[in-house]
């Protein structure tokens, strides 16, 4: 058997998989395409602390022999996905300087990540700083009126976010979804993104990616946004030849 690419989930505030059934159902669905799913108890994962947890016990496993995980997961492709409170788990267990793990991390899924402002306060007391970030992110959220205008709006969290990561971001808001719900609307799109990042599906891929990708033209989602991050080139050397010169 290959060895399995890995999903680590963090939940929203106050929320776990025991206290909200469904992350099972979408977890397990996840599972079947041949990720291995953690998530965790923990109801406040917004530092990121806890799941870092987590994925240290994961690397013993898959370093221990004899446990049913030995050698059979894929620790340079893990990914990070979060509903809430844990999409600013994902943002900081990303950020650059937080945590030794952070170099398993390929990619994020974060799923209505609060605005600075918020997850900084003292409801949330999870700070974050997107700018440290610098592996590609699809970011989703609902247009209804909690995550419009309160938890995720387009101007003070999302829009930023995407400005700010040193990465490919991609964006869209399902129409009239709220909060709470987002996450259970979206989820088939984290398993795409997932698929298409950690595995290289070019097919998962064509939901966000292209000329006419399904974010976009899925009368279900609006303000689909794409930014290609592409760093500063840097001159190597110049090369002189007869009549012209290379360029490195």
């Amino acid at each position: 058997m290959s060895k399995r690419p890995v999903i680590l989930y963090c939940n929203g505030t106050g929320s776990n998989y025991e206290k909200t059934p469904e992350t099972a159902t979408y977890l397990k669905r996840a599972a079947s395409y041949g990720f291995v799913c953690m998530t965790n108890t923990d109801q406040n994962t917004g530092t990121g602390a806890s799941m870092d947890a987590g994925m240290s016990v994961l690397i013993k496993f898959n370093a221990k022999q004899g446990h049913k995980f030995y050698k059979k997961l894929n620790l340079d492709k893990v990914g990070l996905a979060g509903h809430s409170q844990g999409a600013t788990c994902c943002i900081n267990l990303a950020s650059k300087g937080n945590y030794e793990n952070s170099k398993h991390y390929k990619a994020i899924y974060a799923c209505s990540l609060p605005t600075p402002q918020l997850a900084a306060s003292p409801f949330q007391n999870c700070p974050y700083d997107a700018s440290r970030v610098s592996i590609p992110a699809l970011l989703l959220s609902g247009s209804g009126t909690t995550d419009a205008n309160f938890i995720c709006p387009l101007e003070t969290s999302t829009i930023p976010a995407i400005k700010n990561i040193k990465s490919d971001v991609y964006a869209a808001r399902m129409t009239g979804v709220e909060h709470a719900d987002s996450i259970y609307k979206t989820h088939p799109y984290m398993i795409a993104w997932f698929d298409y990042k950690l595995c290289g599906n070019s097919a998962a891929g064509k939901a966000f990616i292209g000329k006419s990708p399904e974010l976009k033209k899925n009368k279900n989602w609006q303000d689909y946004k794409r930014k290609i991050y592409l760093k500063k080139a840097a001159l190597g050397k110049v090369t002189p030849a007869a009549k012209s010169f290379k360029i490195s």
